[in-house]
């Protein structure tokens, strides 16, 4: 089983949650590019939402259709899980930290949602209400994972950084070779040393580790 996957069950057992309830499968947000329902997807995308385009179309038209990928992976390592795609990158790959914002904040209004998944970063400090955000969510026990970034820094890109104040609740996941040896684009831990964990990536980036 996918190591972050796995985590993340840990940190829900912890509270007195489950990843899957009796009658009920895990719902995980992307907050991404947007998710298109195909491959492993089939059958398995939520109807979701678009916060940089302020509409209910959370399709993925971002030429590399990273969104779709990164849900691509969840899915093949967490079979039951369903996906609920909320779209904050257009299809120039540009966002705001209002959307980004937004996004959290349509994450945790959604009462099935135990995992949210963050695979982008920036070396910018989202504003205050980004961080209140994250912490919101922790604050719904939902598992918040970061991808570490791909600069090959000493330390996580923003948000996973802050990983460490999140309530024991959030993961920043860098890569590794199929040798378990650190890709050397992978940001490192640094100050997130007890919320790290690595995980093989395939497609280089650590978005598709997390």
């Amino acid at each position: 089983m996918k190591t972050t996957w796995l985590k993340c069950v840990f940190f829900l057992a912890a509270f007195g949650l489950s990843a899957t309830p009796a009658g009920a499968v895990s719902v995980v947000a992307v907050l991404d590019s947007g998710v298109n329902a195909v491959g492993p997807l089939a059958g398995r995308v939520l109807p979701g939402i678009d916060t940089i385009n302020g509409d209910s179309d959370a399709s993925d038209d971002d030429g590399f259709r990273h969104g779709t990928k990164v849900a691509t992976h969840i899915a093949n390592f967490a079979p039951t899980a369903q996906i609920f795609p909320v779209k904050l990158f257009n299809a120039a790959g540009i966002t705001t930290f209002a959307a980004v914002v937004n996004a959290i904040l349509a994450a945790v209004a959604n009462p099935d949602v135990r995992v949210l998944n963050m695979s982008f970063g920036g070396r910018t400090p989202s504003p205050q209400g980004g961080l209140a955000a994250r912490r919101l969510a922790a604050q719904n026990l939902i598992v918040l994972v970061f991808a570490a970034g791909n600069e090959g820094a000493a330390q996580p890109l923003f948000s996973a950084i802050h990983a460490p104040g999140l309530g024991g609740l959030a993961l920043a996941v860098g890569a590794v070779d199929a040798n378990n040896v650190i890709r050397p684009y992978s940001n490192r831990a640094g100050p997130t040393m007890m919320f790290y964990v690595v995980e093989f990536d395939g497609p280089p980036g650590t978005s598709f580790a997390a």
